[in-house]
């Protein structure tokens, strides 16, 4: 029995395996390129178990991830800082059009109902008789 078809196989199984890990870090590379950069992510402090009042003053409010105070604080009087970031896309809380849309009925929630009578109204109904005839 001859060694050369399983050397073969093991060659094929190389070749592909290594094929599909690099298609696998094109595709996570292209994938993080498409994403859109998101300006306005921000941090909120959560305190810890035994957080310093400055803390406790700051805590829930948020801040853009570039401008939150580094933890702990300068001035932080804890033993040891327990505090951590919670992480959100945007820096408001709640989104600020919902009450408008409501007041305007354009959710689906304030019961709105289709009114079009099914007929497309751009399409020519059809040559009308010519009168004259």
């Amino acid at each position: 029995m001859s060694i050369a078809p399983f050397l073969v196989v093991v060659l094929l199984a190389i070749v592909g395996w290594l094929w599909w890990t690099r298609r696998q870090a094109q595709t996570r590379r292209a994938s993080s390129e498409n994403q859109a950069p998101q300006p306005y992510r921000c941090v909120a402090i959560r305190p810890g178990q035994e957080a310093c009042p400055t803390v406790r003053n700051l805590a829930g409010r948020r801040f853009l991830a570039q401008a939150a105070p580094l933890l702990p604080l300068d001035d932080c009087t804890a033993a040891g800082c327990g505090c951590r970031y919670d992480h959100f896309a945007d820096r408001r809380e709640h989104e600020r059009r919902r009450s408008h849309a409501l007041m305007r009925g354009l959710t689906p929630h304030a019961g709105n109902t289709d009114h079009r009578s099914g007929r497309d109204r751009r399409k020519p109904a059809g040559f009308a008789p010519d009168a004259s005839q």
